[in-house]
């Protein structure tokens, strides 16, 4: 199956390649594995190191008004470890969506919980504590709201997230935890496209 127009992987520090020899270990490569038999897709991968949910709207404003069939969002990390409450950032969330749907006609919003904090590694307590709950905060409103949402769909990684299978950093996700979290991806898209 050709998707008519792009599979966009939204900004975030999670998918630089810098941590891996080939973008192919990150999830764009697993995922682009895991669909690759079944669809022709046309794809772009916008990254930057440190990106909150505000900072990606802002710049997605200046982004060439394109099609895109589905989107992929994993933001809330570096929003989380500001001081913005779970409700200002349910806000900039939906104005996110809002924008992907209207300037870039997206028909299938993938969101990423934001991962369990409270699991990593390179985080001391009560940091890793304090920071973790707040993570779980902003997950509840997140998974309430795209339960309203047609187009929007939200996984999670949480259950692969284990202090060994993140990378060396103990902030960032390790090759095992891409590998699941593009088959989770994947699994989403041929739900809805096949």
């Amino acid at each position: 199956m050709e998707l008519k127009n792009k599979v966009s992987l939204s900004p975030t520090s999670y998918w630089r390649f810098c941590r891996f020899e080939h973008q192919s270990q990150a999830l764009s490569g697993q995922l682009i594995s895991a669909l690759c038999d079944q669809f022709r897709i046309d794809w772009q991968l916008i990254a930057k190191t440190g990106a909150t949910t505000k900072k990606v709207w802002r710049k997605l404003s200046e982004h060439p008004k394109q099609d895109y069939d589905i989107v992929i969002v994993s933001l809330g990390v570096n929003d989380v470890t500001t001081q913005l409450s779970s409700s200002e950032w349910m806000k900039q969330q939906k104005y996110l969506v809002a924008q992907l749907r209207d300037y870039f006609s997206c028909q299938q919003i993938i969101l990423t919980k934001i991962p369990p904090m409270d699991k990593f590694p390179a985080l001391p307590n009560p940091l890793r504590w304090y920071l973790g709950s707040k993570a779980k905060a902003f997950n509840r409103k997140l998974a309430l709201w795209i339960s309203t949402q047609s187009d929007c769909e939200i996984i999670t990684i949480e259950h692969q997230l284990e202090p060994d299978q993140m990378a060396s950093d103990g902030f960032h996700p390790g090759p095992n935890i891409y590998q699941h979290w593009g088959n989770a991806v994947a699994q989403v898209i041929r739900a809805r496209w096949l």
